[in-house]
């Protein structure tokens, strides 16, 4: 089991083998992809954020408290930039307020959250990856405006991230696998 850097130093390595990847397979498909260096840089954020993102749920971790900020003003930046939104809550003047204290709440509840986290649990599983990847996929779509090839590569980096801590943790190759923490393959 590594520890906070080697699940950093795993992703940092794991990250261009993603991006080759995901180039073969546009070429394959006659559908080439080039990031620009925005997009390279944030999906590669989100990709070794992830790395070690699950470790959340261990009481010492660093990242416990970095997702604690992040995570919260992640959501509602997709909510600020949500169009359908706009009509019923107005930014501006004490709408700012009230956004920002929802946001300082929202860090406070997650961290509460945290707390009944078991270590391997659920953050360790397939569907935490999915749920990271849809947090990040709204966040760009929303929040920096991101479409096409540019949001899913985000996305799917995302994903990957988590996966790549998955790999790094589990020497059995079916708990990788894990949909649910009790799941057929726990």
């Amino acid at each position: 089991m590594p520890n906070l850097k080697g699940h950093i130093i795993g992703a940092v390595l794991m990250f261009p083998v993603y991006y080759a990847i995901y180039h073969v397979i546009g070429t394959l498909t006659n559908d080439p992809y080039r990031p620009n260096s925005g997009v390279l840089t944030l999906a590669y954020a989100v990709f070794v954020i992830g790395g070690d993102l699950p470790d959340i749920d261990a009481q010492a971790a660093p990242m416990r408290w970095f997702a604690q900020a992040l995570v919260p003003a992640m959501l509602l930046m997709s909510l600020w930039n949500f169009k359908p939104l706009e009509r019923y809550f107005e930014f501006g003047n004490w709408g700012d307020v009230i956004y920002l204290t929802i946001l300082v709440i929202g860090g406070f509840i997650l961290g509460y959250l945290l707390r009944f986290l078991k270590h391997r649990g659920f953050l360790h599983t397939i569907t935490f990856a999915a749920f990271y990847a849809g947090i990040v996929y709204s966040w760009a779509r929303w929040g920096m405006n991101f479409k096409g090839n540019d949001l899913i590569f985000t996305a799917l980096a995302a994903f990957f991230g988590v996966y790549t801590h998955l790999l790094l943790d589990y020497k059995n190759p079916a708990v990788i696998l894990r949909i649910f923490p009790k799941g057929p393959f726990s």
